[in-house]
């Protein structure tokens, strides 16, 4: 049963969302680029939120609902056409996106739900399964990549927590839309003319993104899953300590212990990581106009010989990260992007995509840390959360992080064996270890 004023009709009711079902919203250049990714993974986000208390569901339900007026492609679809692809308002209401689970053991029942993927055709982008135990309940929450990256993703999560919160005192409250720019185009306002320029044409050899090695797993393109392991705070401050020490970042330290077990299990082969970097750090206030995608990519490549010791190794990742950092070639391929679906008809950019695009072998993404004083809904406070990104088809291998509360999650996502899970169960473990003796 809802609160006073708080019925469980989000918005004005579905008739009028319906109504809205002709409204067109512009695809951007990432939204197309995640959903050619599919070849590669599931392109989803995939997010859990362990709660301290049980939610309002009707209030809960209402607050997604107008997320969507906020976020309106959170409730379209995506249409494909004859010309440039765009997103149609589907009539979606919180009723759809949301449904509760009432489980004996939320962290039995969270395995398969987080696996669940949106369909990009049919819509919504969004799935949210409140998985309710006997005194709290924790989140589920699916968000098809093609919306925004993981900084978006936060973002979004941070919205749909302010919004329930006001909802109490407000039952008439309503977000503002958020209208601004998605495009990558917002990144390169700032650079000047000969800057662009000088970003366009510099060099960029894609062959870097892969050394050719390949982490071995069996595949089972029927079993997704996600492999979770946490570091806690007393360990992790020990990292923190020791990147001080050392003057490097905790980044690094994480990207050092990931090279020097993979360099084990892969019999010493060189091991080109490719890493996500978030293009926000080119904008004011490291914020993007709306919630997109704004992600690329450095590599960190530090060659066949990565030192006998964890110390040798973090000095060789740590000068190559350097030297990615103060360049811009991360840009160079968004900008290129830009340019070929800009220019060219869809269905020709979507061709040379498929032709000139490599996807990295091995990669590593740092989400970065979810702000637990913005994620309070109405006082139930998240104890533990976590934001993982897609899940893999074979070969691709990738280790993602996020740090809630002084606790860091690896996760790596795969469609496997069992027998692939159990050896990246171990890979992690093994990850521990390496941290731990350092």
């Amino acid at each position: 049963m809802g609160r006073p004023g708080i019925t469980c009709l989000t918005l004005s009711g579905k008739a009028d969302r319906q109504q809205m079902s002709a409204i067109k919203y512009k695809s951007e250049v990432g939204d197309i680029m995640q959903l050619l990714f599919g070849m590669y993974n599931d392109h989803q986000l995939h997010c859990v939120v362990h709660l301290s208390a049980h939610l309002d569901e009707c209030r809960f339900k209402k607050a997604v609902g107008l997320s969507i007026d906020a976020i309106p492609l959170i409730g379209c679809r995506f249409v494909e056409g004859p010309g440039r692809p765009y997103w149609q308002d589907g009539g979606f209401t919180g009723d759809d996106l949301v449904r509760m689970v009432k489980a004996e053991s939320i962290n039995g029942e969270m395995p398969k739900l987080l696996t669940l993927k949106t369909d990009e055709f049919s819509g919504p982008q969004l799935m949210i399964n409140i998985v309710r135990g006997k005194e709290t309940d924790a989140l589920c929450v699916i968000m098809n990549h093609m919306i925004c990256d993981a900084s978006g993703f936060k973002e979004y999560l941070y919205l749909l927590s302010s919004i329930y919160s006001r909802l109490k005192d407000n039952p008439e409250y309503r977000p503002d839309r958020i209208g601004a720019s998605r495009s990558a185009r917002q990144v390169f306002r700032g650079f000047s003319l000969p800057s662009k320029a000088r970003i366009l044409f510099d060099k960029y050899n894609l062959s870097r993104h892969s050394s050719g090695a390949i982490f071995p797993l069996e595949s089972d393109l029927a079993n997704p899953f996600i492999v979770t392991h946490c570091i806690e705070g007393d360990n992790f401050s020990s990292i923190k300590s020791y990147a001080e020490k050392h003057g490097t970042t905790v980044n690094d330290i994480l990207l050092t212990a990931y090279i020097r077990v993979l360099h084990k299990v892969l019999g010493g082969s060189p091991v080109a990581v490719t890493c996500a970097v978030d293009l926000r750090k080119y904008l004011p206030g490291n914020r993007a106009g709306g919630i997109c995608n704004l992600a690329s990519n450095l590599v960190c490549d530090i060659g066949p010989d990565i030192g006998t010791s964890f110390n040798a190794t973090l000095l060789k990742v740590k000068q190559a990260m350097d030297s990615e950092k103060s360049s811009r070639t991360c840009l160079n391929g968004i900008m290129l992007l830009e340019l070929l679906f800009g220019l060219l008809p869809y269905k020709k950019a979507k061709e040379l995509f498929g032709k000139f695009f490599i996807n990295p072998p091995i990669a590593m993404t740092n989400i970065g840390v979810i702000d637990k004083s913005r994620l309070r809904f109405d006082g139930i406070d998240a104890t533990d959360a976590f934001i993982t990104g897609s899940i893999k088809y074979k070969p691709y291998f990738q280790l993602a992080l996020t740090t809630f509360d002084g606790r860091v999650t690896f996760s790596i996502n795969f469609h496997g064996t069992q027998k692939d899970k159990e050896k990246i169960r171990r890979f992690l473990l093994e990850l521990d270890n390496e941290l731990s003796t350092a």
